[in-house]
């Protein structure tokens, strides 16, 4: 499989929507979920690491609402005990040798779990056999990489599950209006990134928009080298939000991720939390997701925040590719 050639981050960024299109998942592998399907599953179980982690967390984020079975993510060497033969273990690593994924799913072969692997290659696409395996181009920084994961993880979840099949083409021109649409309500990337210069920004989301606010928390981390903080609701006001009394002081600014999918009751929960928080002393800042499904708001809000996390890093003329201290950990760990 060819590699993708993209030197810089804003390369990288800039493809987002097009490497929604560049695989697509090989039948015999869809013929292969078919059967799974056919003879009955218990749970399916996610395991992934980092930017390889982050597409299983939004694809159960948008999924499990209409899952008829659990679906569960691991960020561990070790698979929980419920996870049986009976169970569905999709091991995703862009390298294909994240030494915690490759442990689980060698604990996933030896359980007797139906399994599936998305990789470059590496050990992982070593030990999976072809009918199993979804081979994606090397090329990228695996945070980078998160379309490219999606355009085979997301439509064999769906065919594992018995949802409605994926049209790649169509999602990722849904992405790419969306986020223009995002765009042009009034706070590009770099106007965001400059509300955040010298703070510390707190990425806040909602059901599907959760494990969005959690990957631009990330994002910050590692292409700005940056502190970022997540938290999601509602579950922040039954906790932190005794706390919002000391985000201007510590320099903190919440960065709440909105959806156009919010209900009453979430939408009334959104704002009165702004409100508090607007009363303890901090002004908010609010990105307004667009699109007409879960996961297209979900790819385009992550598309605007990885953007956000690129300008940060610009401003503050950091290496947005090199990621230094985990190549160091990695060194260590090796040793």
């Amino acid at each position: 499989m060819s590699t993708i050639q993209a030197k810089t981050m804003r390369e990288m960024i800039a493809m987002f929507p097009d490497l929604m299109t560049r695989v697509a998942p090989r039948t015999e592998v869809i013929e292969r979920a078919q059967r799974v399907r056919d003879a009955g599953i218990g749970g399916v179980c996610l395991v992934g690491m980092g930017g390889s982690a982050i597409g299983g967390e939004i694809c159960r984020a948008v999924l499990a609402p209409s899952a008829k079975v659990p679906i569960l993510t691991v960020k561990d060497y070790m698979l929980p005990e419920c996870v049986g033969a009976n169970w569905v273990v999709v091991a995703v690593s862009y390298s294909g040798n994240t030494e915690e994924t490759v442990s689980a799913y060698e604990q996933a072969q030896s359980r007797g779990c139906r399994s599936f692997v998305v990789t470059t290659g590496g050990r992982l696409g070593d030990m999976a056999d072809a009918a199993t395996l979804m081979r994606i181009p090397a090329g990228l920084q695996p945070r980078a990489a998160l379309p490219l994961m999606m355009s085979v993880l997301y439509p064999l979840l769906l065919e594992l599950l018995g949802l409605e099949p994926f049209d790649a083409a169509a999602t990722a021109d849904l992405v790419k209006s969306a986020f223009e649409e995002i765009v042009g309500s009034g706070r590009s990337p770099r106007v965001v990134a400059e509300l955040l210069t010298d703070r510390i920004p707190l990425f806040v989301g909602w059901r599907h928009l959760s494990p969005v606010a959690y990957r631009a928390k990330c994002q910050v981390n590692e292409n700005a080298k940056a502190l970022a903080l997540f938290a999601e609701l509602p579950e922040l006001d039954h906790n932190e939000i005794e706390a919002c009394g000391l985000y201007n002081h510590r320099r903190v600014v919440p960065v709440v991720l909105r959806s156009a999918m919010e209900d009453g009751r979430a939408k009334k929960r959104a704002e009165a939390t702004l409100r508090v928080i607007e009363d303890a002393g901090t002004v908010p800042i609010e990105i307004w997701g667009a699109g007409p499904s879960p996961v297209v708001e979900a790819l385009a809000v992550t598309f605007f925040c990885d953007y956000v996390s690129l300008e940060l890093a610009e401003m503050r003329n950091v290496d947005s590719v090199a990621v230094h201290r985990i190549s160091q950990l990695k060194r260590l760990m090796a040793d």
